[in-house]
């Protein structure tokens, strides 16, 4: 059995403020035109929003679900195995300490737990290996487990790390 070949790609995402706190994103997958979406987000009433959208963070905690099922399926296929169906519920906690006035507020996610289903005969080794291999190859996961780099370029200024000192 030979590996597939890597794969890359690059998404981008213009994001702008609307009404209040809404927020319009059209986001298109590089090199692929077709591949067009417009997103919308708001934030609760709570913190001035109109509640007409999920916040960004839901978007988050949802793409969790979104990509594991993805790989879950695929890799169903891949494995050759039978399953009458998958199912991922993820549940994510967030915190926000500091004070924007005081130049030291952060934003904090306490943990975000994921609880898979997945009905089938298969063996628990084979259920196993369909788990690991899913999570290893969710690209939300990894993204969220292994740090990452981020530039923003501000006012036409050359890209620069944002934020001060590591994150807590």
């Amino acid at each position: 059995m030979t590996d597939r070949p890597t794969i890359s790609f690059t998404y981008d995402a213009a994001v702008a403020a609307g009404e209040g706190l809404i927020k319009t994103a059209t986001v298109t997958r590089r090199g692929n035109g077709e591949n067009t979406w417009t997103l919308v987000s708001d934030e609760p009433r709570v913190i001035g929003g109109g509640n007409t959208a999920p916040p960004p963070v839901a978007f988050l905690t949802a793409s969790v679900g979104f990509c594991l099922l993805t790989h879950l399926v695929q890799h169903t296929r891949m494995l050759r195995m039978t399953v009458d169906g998958h199912r991922v519920e993820v549940t994510a906690s967030w915190h926000q300490t500091g004070s924007v006035l005081r130049g030291d507020v952060r934003g904090h996610c306490d943990g975000i737990d994921v609880v898979i289903e997945i009905d089938s005969a298969e063996s628990e080794d084979r259920i196993h290996k369909l788990v690991t291999t899913s999570v290893q190859g969710c690209f939300v996961i990894q993204t969220l487990r292994t740090p990452v780099s981020v530039s923003a370029s501000v006012n036409g200024a050359p890209p620069a790390p944002v934020g001060l000192g590591e994150p807590e």
